[in-house]
């Protein structure tokens, strides 16, 4: 429950809404340091809290958390996209930034075929034993060398195609 004084706070807060923000962030901007050394002194003390929090909440509010991730979803389409895609990129240890880079160096095009990728996103091929990526590959060429990469298929694809020339 509320106190009286969280109350009052509250009303205030909705009814000054865009004046409580202005003078916020012009208090970061002239205090960035300080605020950012504070928030950072008070995580180390204690780190669980907010997490414990969101998690309770979560827990207790099931609906109204899937009911604003759907909306946020249908509000932010290109955040969303972009947010999934440097999802899948951190997936193979390597930063967005890293991603962005290695496509500029390939000329936007794929590591083996050459062809530009204008529809979607480049595959990120990597070495499965070790992890470490090698490069950016169209889909045919990622799937072509995940066949070729399996043991003895490449033979057993020869031997195939010869019997049918």
């Amino acid at each position: 429950m509320a106190s009286k004084l969280q109350l009052e706070k509250r009303r205030y807060y909705e009814k000054n809404k865009e004046k409580v923000i202005a003078k916020s962030a012009l208090y970061y901007k002239n205090n960035k340091v300080k605020v950012l050394a504070r928030l950072n002194k008070k995580y180390k003390e204690n780190p669980v809290p907010k997490i414990v929090y969101a998690k309770k909440y979560a827990q207790a509010n099931p609906t109204r958390i899937k009911k604003y991730q759907k909306t946020w979803k249908e509000r932010h389409p290109e955040k969303r996209k972009v947010y999934n895609r440097n999802s899948q990129i951190r997936a193979f240890g390597i930063s967005p930034e890293t991603y962005y880079l290695m496509l500029e160096k390939q000329g936007k095009r794929c590591a083996i075929c050459r062809a530009e990728s204008t529809r979607k996103a480049m595959s990120i091929d990597h070495n499965h034993t070790t992890g470490k990526v090698r490069g950016l590959l169209c889909d045919g060429c990622n799937m072509s060398l995940g066949h070729i990469e399996r043991k003895d298929f490449l033979e057993k694809a020869l031997e195939y195609l010869s019997r049918y020339k």
